[in-house]
């Protein structure tokens, strides 16, 4: 049984950016999930045993105040009472690096596990400094955060909002440390939040690991207008 390697962030990234009708603003949910079911109109069957799997899901997405903080939620599968090992982290101040303007300043990242108590890091230094960095995936920068969970299967949601009520652009996104281990994995992520225009679009990642093959993924977009009536 082959495990496969953590990679770098980036590496096998695929983008999916959401706008709103005619490039208007407004709120917006995005969601990639694993579709194990074949693909219709001709398109051939997927070997599972040979399938690759997500290793990364993630968003990026304006973070603002109130309801309009960066919603989450992502989903593990598997046998009942099993559970997976993953790295959900928030990050802002680095995205600067990455040409990004606007950035959020100080993400706090809440998580709330299925059927555990809610989580919160603000600051990835000050909780699981050691075992984040053996992940090699620690944020670039000392104001951004991370949790490393185990997590059994079902929905869990995580929440990224600004230090203090501040606004900016954010990155959330969850790594599987395990791999797909007895069918154990990251199947789906649905994230809400404010859809803007230019650079501010909505922009949605994966990282595909494990196997050489293909995955199979169904991407759904929502996006809700906001309209003046006379």
């Amino acid at each position: 049984h082959a495990r496969h390697h953590v990679c770098a962030p980036g590496c096998g990234l695929h983008r999916d950016p959401v706008e709103g009708p005619d490039r208007g603003v407004g709120a917006g949910q995005r969601a990639v999930r694993h579709a194990p079911a074949p693909l219709h109109r001709g398109a051939a069957r997927l070997d599972p045993a040979a399938d690759a799997k997500l290793a990364n899901i993630s968003t990026r997405a304006a973070v603002q105040t109130g309801d309009n903080v960066l919603i989450a939620g992502f989903i593990v599968t598997g046998p009942p009472g099993s559970t997976k090992k993953v790295l959900i982290r928030a990050l802002g101040p680095s995205l600067i690096a990455a040409g990004v303007t606007g950035a959020l300043a100080d993400p706090v990242l809440e998580l709330h596990p299925s059927g555990g108590a809610v989580i919160t890091n603000d600051n990835w230094k000050s909780a699981q400094k050691t075992d984040i960095e053996a992940t090699m995936l620690q944020p670039g920068n000392d104001l951004e955060s991370a949790i490393i969970a185990t997590l059994p299967v079902g929905a869990n949601t995580a929440i990224v909002r600004g230090q203090n009520d501040s606004a900016g652009i954010g990155l959330v996104e969850v790594y599987d440390l395990e791999g797909d281990d007895a069918g154990i994995q990251l199947a789906n992520i649905s994230t809400r939040g404010k859809v803007e225009t230019g650079d501010n679009v909505m922009i949605g990642g994966f990282i595909l690991g494990h196997n050489s093959g293909a995955v199979q993924v169904a991407i759904q977009f929502t996006v809700a207008i906001a309209v003046a009536l006379p």
